[in-house]
């Protein structure tokens, strides 16, 4: 299908673009910028709506949604890992959703149709969804580093690491996500 098929044709369309960090650390938005501008040229489609899923900073939704005015904008992160995201998007442990209540409550149902009425979804402004991602994000990059530091110092005191790590992971509190050192 061409774009401007995909754009007119869809309920909902969802957009995942990378948005990596430029090196003073904002975020580098021109590729999502560039898809909204490709969209937006296209779209005649009133009732669409695009789910933005790249990681953004809070309030970047809120200024393409006043930049792309004929856009219906839903910022839905995406919580999924690179080696297992099939299998995460499809057990996913609960649903983001960042917008105008009328448009999130339609994506609900989209949900909530493919995944069942148990999926906890949280509807939300955008700002409050784009946070709850950046919240995830450095909590997990916090956790790879606070480990990394206690990897070097049970190497440097003669522990042995995986004992000290089968330990910790198992205190119920810490949950076994990105304990790789």
């Amino acid at each position: 299908s061409s774009l401007e098929e995909v754009v007119n044709q869809s309920q909902v369309v969802f957009i995942s673009v990378p948005t990596p960090a430029k090196k003073d650390g904002a975020m580098h938005l021109d590729i999502l910028e560039s898809c909204l501008e490709e969209v937006s040229k296209v779209s005649n489609n009133k009732e669409t709506i695009f789910l933005i899923r790249s990681t953004v900073v809070p309030g970047t939704t809120n200024k393409l949604s006043k930049k792309f005015k004929n856009l219906n904008l839903v910022f839905n992160p995406e919580f999924l890992t690179e080696r297992n995201a099939k299998l995460d998007f499809i057990n996913q442990s609960r649903v983001i959703l960042g917008g105008e209540k009328k448009l999130t409550q339609i994506v609900a149902s989209l949900y909530r149709d493919r995944f069942g009425e148990s999926l906890p979804i949280i509807e939300t402004s955008y700002e409050t969804a784009e946070l709850t991602k950046y919240v995830c994000n450095n909590y997990f990059a916090t956790k790879i580093s606070f480990l990394n530091e206690m990897k070097l110092i049970s190497d440097k005191v003669g522990a042995d690491w995986e004992k000290v790590i089968d330990g910790f992971l198992r205190d119920g509190r810490i949950g076994h996500s990105h304990a790789d050192v």
